[in-house]
């Protein structure tokens, strides 16, 4: 009888997964804490990733490169390269009355400054002649009347006053220069927001918008994808690796291609996360350079959002890695 009980135990261990004999977590290696940490299903994701949106509203001019490239789905872009623009007629119309607006304040500046050196040629003529007056009046007495004297004085003082409007008058017309070179930004700044430009290298994998149709601020127009760096995360468990042992450590990412086939990359541990979940495990994250089948900068990319990917990591040793 107890012969056939051990023939039984040992019947039902055979028939039992191997990753539940050794505590095996799904997507995790058996041998923890060894040289090398194992992710047997990580994701593959976009690293970046964008919609463009009109930045004013308008009609869509066109979607054309300047090398005359239609813009459509699968054209490669780069980054601040136009993909097109809105209709801007009425921002260049605007762009060239703040041009104008800002060359007339500097010819008031100019007019300020020619005023000034006036005013102060009057200051000096005055003074010279209230100098006269008083050396004839001193050397001859009563030879030139009061009343002409008072009025000799007054212009004097009045050019001296008018000294001071007029270096006021060249503040003003500076201030206005500032304020008109100002709107020439605010309006080649709206100009520009009618070009419609890629913030990432990447690939345009959707439009949303026709040629011809009204759009708003904030419309989507395409969305570009990065496809050359992509990002690989997966999960270990807690209990099996610190994360100091992993962070920053070179890893092999091995993607299945059809017929068998794997491809490689490396790379290194660029994230771990400081949370951990419920069930002990915490997320790790690499950046991996794509690259092409044929090795052509144009060709078909190897690796692909949404794939499945399996991790190794070399483990840094444990009496380095450890918190002390």
């Amino acid at each position: 009888m107890q012969n056939r009980t051990i023939a039984i135990a040992c019947s039902l261990l055979s028939i039992l997964p191997t990753s539940l004999l050794s505590g095996q977590e799904f997507g995790q290696d058996s041998s923890a804490n060894s040289e090398f940490a194992r992710i047997r299903h990580a994701v593959v994701s976009l690293r970046d990733h964008v919609q463009i949106p009109a930045m004013q509203a308008g009609v869509l001019e066109n979607l054309e490169m300047s090398d005359g490239t239609i813009v459509k789905e699968g054209v490669r872009v780069t980054k601040n390269q136009v993909l097109g623009k809105l209709d801007d007629r009425d921002a260049v119309a605007r762009k060239r009355a703040a041009d104008l607006d800002w060359k007339v304040a500097m010819g008031e500046g100019e007019k300020a400054m020619f005023a000034i050196a006036a005013a102060e040629k009057t200051v000096e003529v005055a003074f010279e002649e209230v100098k006269e007056t008083r050396n004839v009046n001193t050397a001859a007495p009563g030879a030139i009347p009061a009343t002409q004297v008072r009025r000799q004085i007054l212009t004097h003082e009045r050019s001296i006053i008018e000294v001071s409007v007029a270096r006021q008058d060249k503040m003003a017309a500076d201030t206005t220069a500032l304020l008109r070179e100002a709107q020439i930004e605010v309006a080649a700044l709206n100009l520009d927001h009618h070009l419609i430009k890629s913030p990432i290298d990447g690939e345009v994998v959707q439009v949303y918008r026709k040629i011809g149709e009204w759009v708003s601020p904030g419309d989507p127009l395409l969305r570009i994808v990065n496809l050359r760096t992509l990002r690989v995360e997966g999960f270990l468990k807690i209990n099996d690796y610190l994360r100091q042992e992993i962070a920053g450590q070179p890893v092999v990412v091995e993607i299945q291609l059809p017929g068998g086939r794997k491809a490689s990359f490396e790379s290194t541990i660029s994230y771990v996360s400081p949370l951990v979940q419920a069930s002990g495990d915490y997320r790790v994250v690499c950046e991996v350079k794509n690259k092409t089948a044929d090795g052509s900068p144009n060709g078909f990319w190897v690796m692909l959002p949404g794939m499945d990917a399996e991790l190794t990591i070399k483990v840094k040793p444990r009496q380095t890695a450890r918190t002390p």
